[in-house]
């Protein structure tokens, strides 16, 4: 899988912040002093809140220019990572292979499913701390409405003060993919629940359509590494610069932006 297609088709380009994140991207990386080898996502995420799209587009740019170089380098499991590196640095294979020997280690099939887990076990925990019940598991039906038109399901269903929220977690470097996203937010509609979406990191547009339908974003910026990962979290944050770590449970203020919300704008508004 080529990391270099253009995921992000239609979303806006604001040419102030790309000019920004070149610059960064000039200076603090790909400068001859700083000298750096970096695989497309590793930008993305370093670069936010620069929406990842334009981290892209300007490092394609780049490229173009003949500024940087580029090539696609292999994981042992097939999948590949561009790098990119300023044009004219030599030796730059010794380097890939290290961080490739690395990112291996948190990119296998189960090493992803155990993140999955990871998040739900904290965030169930921390929400009930603040009064939240889960009612539902893995859901595609509630209320006598079942959920057919694809084979989606929403990970949980939560409720605070008889409110009911369709909840989505994603405990990724990605984005969730917009096309999951607009699913979801069907499927709460179409059950009648309110869209919740936990992820680790999200862009304005995407958090502004879930507000359009009623719905909250809980952006947690560091993705949480299983319990005895936590050495791996260290070297992720050290070797290549990535928010990754492996707390024990939450800050209480991390699941208190959600109850503050929706005793807020819920809550508030049905008392008013």
């Amino acid at each position: 899988m080529d990391e270099f297609v253009e995921e992000y088709e239609g979303e806006p380009r604001d040419d102030a912040t790309a000019a920004a994140a070149r610059e960064t991207l000039l200076k603090d990386y790909f400068s001859r002093e700083r000298d750096g080898v970096f695989y497309l996502k590793q930008m993305q995420v370093r670069l936010e809140p620069v929406f990842h799209w334009i981290t892209q587009r300007v490092l394609g740019e780049l490229v173009d220019e003949r500024i940087l170089e580029t090539d696609l380098f292999g994981l042992p499991t097939g999948v590949k990572r561009r790098f990119y590196w300023r044009r004219g640095r030599r030796y730059v294979s010794r380097e890939i292979a290290q961080t490739l020997k690395l990112v291996q280690e948190f990119s296998t099939e189960e090493f992803g499913k155990a993140l999955g887990y990871q998040a739900e076990l904290l965030f169930d925990s921390a929400l009930a701390a603040e009064g939240v019940i889960v009612r539902g598991w893995d859901v595609r039906e509630y209320d006598g409405k079942r959920w057919v038109e694809t084979d989606h399901n929403l990970d949980r269903l939560y409720m605070r003060d008889g409110v009911v929220y369709g909840a989505e977690l994603k405990n990724t470097l990605d984005y969730i993919p917009r096309d999951e996203l607009d699913v979801k937010l069907r499927m709460c509609e179409f059950l009648g629940v309110r869209p919740l979406f936990i992820v680790r990191m999200a862009p304005a547009p995407y958090i502004e359509r879930v507000r359009q339908r009623g719905g909250f974003t809980l952006v947690f910026k560091y993705q949480l590494y299983p319990f005895g990962a936590g050495g791996l979290a260290k070297r992720v944050r050290e070797e290549l610069g990535l928010p990754a770590d492996s707390p024990r449970r939450l800050f209480d203020s991390t699941a208190r932006r959600f109850t503050a919300w929706h005793e807020r704008e819920v809550m508030g508004g049905a008392r008013s």
